[in-house]
């Protein structure tokens, strides 16, 4: 099946990547390095992007969208902080 859907958790140095199909079914879970990490997206097809909305975030947001459709930022989930 192809991927649909790539959520990345945005980092320093290392990303973590999971890929979901059209029903939401994982595909892929990766962790890559910051050159492979745009590595990876140049030999993939459009698909719809999803990050944490932080501050290299829009960095990241801006250099996706020649490559696909525009990503999706989400807010942080932060269990057991009040």
């Amino acid at each position: 099946m192809d991927a649909t859907t790539v959520a990345i958790d945005l980092a320093k140095n290392v990303f973590e990547l999971v890929v979901a199909d059209a029903r939401n079914q994982l595909i892929e879970h990766k962790h890559l390095s910051r050159a492979a990490f745009m590595r990876f997206f140049d030999s993939r097809c459009a698909c719809r992007i999803v990050m944490e909305a932080c501050g290299s975030a829009h960095y990241w947001g801006r250099r996706f969208l020649g490559a696909s459709s525009p990503p999706h930022f989400t807010t942080v989930h932060r269990h057991g902080i009040r």
